[in-house]
């Protein structure tokens, strides 16, 4: 019992004595919120707020998502015009669509027929730049502007040279020039960068010197507005000639594949699989973006022991114009259509000369 008094005596006297500040601090003390939990067997609480705090402002409603726009699709017939600067017609320029080409007539039109709704139309003419046409419900009138071509030339071992591609990129950042030949397949017959043509790769085409970053080359000369040519040296192939004896210009004193000055073999003109093989690379070179490809080389040899070089078919003047042509006139057909403008180098005195001088 005496024990039990003392207590209580102290609690009181504690009471008495203790500070007001303390006291008043402790009574005032702002009220905790508790967030109200929920929990399997148990009650639930809900959440004390402070008497006077005002109530959560309503919730905003969702905005609703902006419309999708709206995709513009060709009509099943698109049909126009191809017209110069000042608006005259342009007879002869190549409308691609979907690996499709059609020519226009005398007046500059055009007609398609079966258009992919969402497809690219690529107008293209010699001596202008190339226009794409984004789909559209309207009658085209597409307006090509002039395009003079001045090129610098990068060989197989130049264009693997940072130094000499930067010297190059520097002329047509600061002078007249605004395109570059690139050799895709050089004098040699090597290529420069990984290719996927199996018969190269089997031939060992890919050379001593492979740019791993071609693709990024390419890629920057285009952001440059540089305008890029595949030049692709086409019967005048050593690596091609040694891998494949029976698509070579035989030597008849040896049996081995003829050769000339450069102690460089040749491929036969007649052979269509050469033929085959050269388009085969350039339609890689088109699908890496080339903008054209030119066709260097696309003759018989001039020079050499001419007089014991032995091929598929009589060398006639007849026949090599039929095999020149014809080659030209596939590499037309298939490439084309791809985008790409196509050329062939030859020699200038072609424009005077009345014979085919032998090659």
């Amino acid at each position: 019992v005496a024990i039990l008094l003392l207590t209580a005596a102290v609690i009181l006297g504690y009471g008495i004595l203790a500070p007001h500040a303390l006291l008043a601090r402790s009574l005032t003390r702002t009220p905790v919120v508790v967030a109200a939990v929920s929990t399997q067997g148990k009650n639930d609480h809900a959440a004390r707020l402070p008497a006077d705090a005002a109530p959560p402002p309503p919730a905003s409603p969702a905005e609703p998502a902006p419309p999708a726009p709206v995709r513009v699709t060709w009509p099943d017939v698109v049909s126009g015009r191809v017209l110069d600067a000042d608006r005259k017609p342009l007879r002869g320029a190549a409308v691609v669509l979907n690996g499709t080409e059609r020519t226009t007539d005398a007046e500059g039109r055009f007609t398609l027929e079966s258009v992919p709704p969402e497809a690219r139309l690529l107008v293209k003419l010699p001596g202008y730049a190339k226009a794409m046409i984004e789909p559209t419900r309207e009658t085209l009138d597409v307006v090509l502007k002039p395009h003079v071509v001045k090129a610098a030339y990068l060989t197989y071992f130049g264009v693997g040279d940072r130094g000499i591609r930067g010297r190059v990129l520097d002329l047509t950042a600061r002078t007249e020039l605004n395109a570059v030949v690139i050799d895709v397949k050089g004098d040699r017959g090597w290529i420069p960068y990984r290719t996927e043509v199996e018969l190269a790769l089997a031939a060992g085409a890919q050379g001593p010197s492979t740019l791993r970053d071609f693709d990024a080359l390419l890629a920057d000369l285009k952001s440059r507005g540089v305008y890029t040519i595949a030049r692709i040296v086409t019967f005048k192939d050593n690596i091609l000639a040694n891998h494949r004896r029976d698509l070579a210009v035989i030597d008849t004193r040896t049996g081995k594949p003829w050769i000339d000055n450069e102690r460089l073999a040749w491929v036969d003109p007649f052979r269509e699989e050469v033929w085959e093989y050269n388009l085969a690379i350039a339609k890689e070179a088109a699908e890496k973006g080339f903008d054209e490809i030119q066709f260097d080389y696309v003759r018989f040899p001039t020079d050499g022991k001419l007089g014991v070089a032995r091929y598929a078919k009589a060398n006639t003047k007849e026949s090599r114009l039929e095999a020149i042509s014809a080659f030209l006139a596939r590499a037309r057909r298939e490439l084309a259509p791809l985008g790409v403008f196509l050329a062939a180098d030859v020699f200038g005195y072609t424009a005077f000369n009345e014979n085919d001088t032998d090659i």
